[in-house]
């Protein structure tokens, strides 16, 4: 039985590693489309390519998908080397979104993107999709200051959203494997400095509960800067960070989003499985077109309600109903949020209890709430206020 948080990573990130082994093919070979246009990646311009996605290995019994297809898809890039846009002419608004793989659409058609979604649903924008495969703030921070984005929104009207995971945080800090010739942005006296491209780093997985404050600030202040370029391009595009479902960073983001004055909205407690009736999340952690749906008739609200809790118990409690209802038990995403609540209470004799014990707890609140309707969710709140409140 383990007892540490260190042990509770290693083993997670082992999971993560050893449930993430896919194979790639398409036409032309997959990702030779990359480019970098202005130092930022893209795909070349005028390009389509299809891509199929299969996943080679899954240790995790009750998911077991070995071999299965995940997606067989076409991409459509427009002259810019973006995912391809659809004009709008009723459109008085424009919807600029930024962030990686979730905000392109990895394994989704050109319709089923959340940007083309949020057009469909609000039909006085017109989105431009500016994500892209792993993509950070870093290149967000590079796009808005190029002077073909000052002169395309020079003075537009709209929101410029940028769809944040954890991932965010740990491309700013160059601890992925795909970070090299990224954007290397640090702190210096308080101000965001480019320091030119990162090297290549070897780290495979890490977690949210190892990100470090200076990490999450680099992160923060990064958005920060954004947040005034774009003010700079028009003062009538509001800029907004959309903390996304599963984004384990989330909670601990907003206060450093706050601090420096940043909008956003929390969609960390939509639960896109309830939501979607089971259908909320591709087999490799990527959104379904149905996710998406969800997802884009929130994007506007003002939702910015977090839980900050300092009860070790109530933290495991609110861990299980906060993660998604799906149909088998994720161990890798409950791996990671006890990992965050282990280091948080680091010395709590709560902790020889072990992983597995508190993995069993997550798994009886998710198979409680599955029963449930949203009742839980009211239920959970009253627990967090009357603790607040003795």
């Amino acid at each position: 039985m383990m007892s540490e948080y260190k042990n509770t990573e290693q083993e997670t990130r082992d999971l993560i590693t050893a449930n993430n082994v896919f194979e790639f093919t398409g036409d032309p070979e997959p990702f030779t489309w990359c480019t970098r246009i202005n130092g930022i990646t893209c795909a070349e311009p005028h390009t389509r390519a299809t891509v199929k996605k299969v996943k080679t290995a899954d240790l995790i019994e009750e998911r077991n998908a070995v071999d299965e297809v995940i997606y067989d898809v076409e991409y459509i890039f427009n002259e810019e080397g973006r995912r391809q846009e659809y004009q709008n002419p009723s459109a008085n608004r424009h919807a600029l979104f930024f962030g990686d793989s979730l905000t392109f659409g990895e394994g989704l058609s050109d319709k089923e993107t959340l940007p083309y979604l949020f057009q469909k649903n609000n039909e006085q924008y017109q989105s431009y999709n500016y994500g892209f495969l792993g993509h950070g703030p870093g290149q967000m921070l590079l796009q808005v200051s190029t002077p073909e984005f000052k002169r395309k929104f020079r003075d537009k009207t709209g929101t410029v959203f940028y769809l944040y995971r954890d991932d965010a945080v740990k491309i700013t800090a160059g601890k992925v494997p795909w970070c090299e010739g990224f954007p290397n942005f640090v702190l210096e006296e308080g101000e965001v400095q480019y320091k030119g491209e990162m090297k290549g780093s070897k780290l495979d997985q890490y977690l949210p509960s190892q990100y470090t404050d200076e990490e999450y600030e680099l992160t923060a202040e990064i958005f920060r800067k954004i947040g005034k370029e774009i003010q700079a391009v028009s003062s009538k595009l509001n800029f907004k960070i959309i903390l996304l479902p599963l984004s384990f960073s989330g909670n601990h983001m907003s206060q450093w989003l706050n601090y420096v004055e940043v909008n956003y909205t929390n969609l960390f407690y939509t639960d896109l499985e309830y939501q979607t009736g089971v259908r909320g999340l591709q087999l490799d952690g990527a959104f379904t077109k149905e996710a998406n749906q969800v997802l884009s008739k929130r994007l506007l609200s003002n939702t910015t309600h977090t839980f900050e809790l300092d009860d070790f118990d109530l933290e495991i409690e609110f861990a299980g109903f906060s993660m998604p209802a799906f149909i088998h038990f994720p161990p890798d995403d409950a791996g990671v949020y006890i990992a965050q609540i282990f280091r948080k209470y680091e010395g709590d004799r709560r902790i020889l209890s072990g992983t597995q014990y508190y993995m069993n707890k997550l798994g009886r609140s998710i198979t409680y709430k599955g029963k449930k309707t949203n009742d839980w969710k009211e239920t959970l709140v009253n627990k967090v206020d009357d603790k607040k409140k003795k």
